[in-house]
């Protein structure tokens, strides 16, 4: 399962940045345009609305103003929470794609330690059995030693060894006395 962030995702963090400019935008330059119409405001108090002539008053123009703010802001936040929910949904993508990894390994490993454990069982009694053998083993030849076994039935051809008896001599290097 792969997690992959779509344009969508980076366009609505973007939208919350364009969003907090905008109002920004707005409350700087507010006092210069009429209530969104982007139309300069006349010095006599008339805009060139295409509409027709009429009068804006200051206390209406903030009016407009505040409300543009307020408009700004809150499609602001609301990109940002969306925004925010979208990383929290990828997020958790991310999270079960984890931790369903995770419980393969672990289940993999499992499986090895179970076959491993055979495997330990199979050796130590090959070891239990080989050890048996040995002792076995130790035992004929120890009572074969025991036993009066021929020298041809060991060497077929023995060699004839001669002792010649020699004369001790001195330990300190002098005549016998």
């Amino acid at each position: 399962m792969a997690v992959t962030f779509t344009t969508a995702d980076r366009v609505g963090v973007v939208g919350g940045y364009i969003g907090g400019i905008a109002s920004l935008l707005s409350m700087l330059g507010g006092g210069y345009y009429n209530g969104g119409m982007m139309q300069p405001v006349m010095a006599n108090g008339y805009n060139c609305n295409p509409y027709g002539h009429s009068v804006v008053t200051e206390p209406e123009l903030h009016e407009r103003l505040e409300q543009e703010e307020k408009i700004n802001r809150l499609t602001s936040e609301r990109d940002m929470l969306l925004s925010d929910q979208r990383n929290e949904v990828k997020m958790l993508e991310l999270y079960k794609y984890l931790d369903a990894k995770d419980k393969a390994q672990s289940e993999a490993l499992a499986s090895f330690k179970a076959e491993q454990a055979v495997i330990n069982a199979q050796v130590g009694a090959n070891i239990a059995l080989n050890q048996d053998n040995i002792r076995d083993l130790r035992f004929t030849i120890g009572s074969l030693t025991k036993t009066v076994i021929p020298i041809t039935n060991i060497c077929p051809r023995p060699a004839v060894a001669e002792i010649q008896p020699t004369e001790p001599t001195p330990a300190d290097g002098g005549a016998a006395a």
